[in-house]
This record gives structure tokens, C-alpha cells and sequence, in this order.
């Protein structure tokens, strides 16, 4: 942040808001396409910025959906088979993640779709995978919220 502040003015380019994020990152949100643009030709121009700062678009997340109750023994070739087969999907989808579930040997998988993909996935309600059926709905990413001092009663004195 202190390298931007010695290099750029913050009077060439309209800003709207400035976070900061993981890593001693920081999140510039610009009022017009132009504004970004120039943020990032200035940033590679910029010898001494260039070498510093990596600058970047932030990437869109695709919606995701979650599998219900795949068995551990289940591969990745063999989710993706029964998707292709069951919803006419051409490409492989990228799992994010898997979740543990209560019964052993069982988790439920998180799988990014792209927007087409997620409509024929979600249409379908359920999918057979090895011989037994496994529920599909949409899954919504939640971010724990750490202690906010605001939400915290007041401290009080006996």
C-alpha cells in the first residue's frame, strides 16, 4: 500500500473502495473499466512497481453443488462418468472440495459448476452413482464471521 501511495497519485484514477486482504494484499475497487485499466497499465510501467506488485482482475466463482453421501472407495473418474451420462455435461467439473459426513466412510463432495452446468445438475434432483442414489443441491459458500467486538456484550465492572 505504501508502494502505491510513493508511485501513483490517487487523483489520476477514481476509486470507490480499498481493502485489504490475505497475504499483505490489497482489493482496489474502481468506478469505470477505464480507471482499472489504467490502474494496471500504470502498475506495469512502473519499474519499481512492477517488480513489487502483481496486479490482477479477481476471478468470478462459478455457483457450486454438493453431492450427498458418495462413498470414500468412489473415484473422480467415476462421479464425473455418472454426470456426463445423467446431465449431457461435455467437460469434467472441478471439485473444490470434500466434506466429512457423520457415518464413516461416506463424505459429501462440493463440485464447481459453470452456470449451463449448474442448471442441468440442479434440474436433475439426483444422481446414481455405482448402483445407488445420491442427492444434489445447490451449495452455498458461507464465511464464518471471527468475534466482532460490536457483537460482544460490554464488559462490566462488580
Amino acid at each position: 500500500e505504501h508502494l502505491l501511495r510513493e508511485n501513483l497519485s490517487c487523483n489520476e484514477i477514481s476509486f470507490s473502495n480499498i481493502k485489504t486482504v490475505r497475504n499483505n494484499g490489497i482489493a482496489i475497487t474502481c468506478r469505470k473499466e477505464e480507471d482499472v485499466q489504467a490502474l494496471l497499465d500504470k502498475i506495469e510501467n512502473s519499474e519499481s512497481l512492477n517488480n513489487v506488485i502483481t496486479a490482477r482482475k479477481p476471478v468470478k466463482r462459478h455457483p457450486s453443488i454438493i453431492i450427498y453421501g458418495i462413498p470414500d472407495q468412489t473415484t473422480n473418474e467415476e462421479v464425473q462418468d455418472s454426470l456426463r451420462h445423467h446431465t449431457g455435461i461435455d467437460k469434467d467439473l472441478k471439485i473444490r472440495f470434500k466434506l466429512r459426513r457423520r457415518t464413516q466412510g461416506t463424505s459429501h463432495w462440493v463440485i464447481e459448476t459453470p452456470s449451463e452446468e449448474f442448471k442441468k445438475t440442479t434440474s436433475i434432483k439426483k444422481l446414481p452413482i455405482n448402483w445407488s442414489m445420491h442427492n444434489i443441491r445447490e451449495f452455498f459458500h458461507i464465511k464464518k464471521m471471527s468475534e466482532m467486538s460490536c457483537l460482544r456484550p460490554p464488559f462490566q465492572f462488580l
